[in-house]
């Protein structure tokens, strides 16, 4: 029985990003290169309806973002 003044989209929402954090997470980096990452990601925001971007290459380093640059660079599906 659901708690009568509970928000069950708001749990089921806070689950579902347990599950995909969690998920991330215990992936191998040999298993989700930048590529997949990057999928996951706009999955993600597609399902939820939200907008996305993916920068990679030197978009990177003029966004300001040298280190995410060096270790796509330095991936065996090189995004950097």
């Amino acid at each position: 029985m659901w708690p009568r003044h509970a928000d069950r989209a708001a749990a089921e929402r806070a689950v579902d990003a347990a599950a995909l954090a969690r998920d991330l997470i215990n992936t191998p980096a040999q298993d989700m290169g930048p590529t997949a990452l990057a999928r996951s990601a706009v999955t993600m925001a597609r399902r939820l309806g939200m907008s996305s971007r993916v920068v990679v290459g030197e978009a990177l380093l003029k966004s300001g973002y040298g280190l995410i640059h060096a270790v796509g660079r330095a991936a065996a599906d090189a995004r950097g």
